[in-house]
């Protein structure tokens, strides 16, 4: 099932096998874009260690839910102030958090 907004096969202006960005195949990455910065591909990086630690929600109404987000409230702040709440922190892990709270409400479903 394609998610809203993307354009399958086609690339976003239409031009058949070619992506409208580099989608991971799944195979090594390179370490550094030469287009970004080395401070964005770290802020990337603590962004997606984030993630990782805090990808298994548990059921909002779950014992661990409250030290869950605790943990996770520190962790952001941990992140921010690192960055000096660069604005990339800022967007990236703001989504990252809200994403974390429909995860937490489908499971407590």
């Amino acid at each position: 099932m394609a998610h809203p907004g993307s354009h399958g096969p086609q690339g976003a202006r239409g031009i058949p096998g070619q992506a409208a960005f580099p989608v991971s195949t799944g195979e090594k990455e390179p370490e550094r874009s030469e287009q970004m910065s080395e401070q964005e591909t770290e802020i990337l990086r603590d962004a997606f260690k984030f993630l990782k630690t805090f990808s298994d929600a548990p059921r909002l109404d779950g014992p661990d839910s409250e030290q869950y987000w605790l943990r996770a409230a520190d962790a952001l702040t941990a992140i921010g102030n690192k960055w000096r709440h660069h604005p990339l922190v800022e967007k990236v892990l703001v989504g990252i958090y809200e994403y974390l709270e429909i995860k937490q409400k489908e499971l407590s479903k």
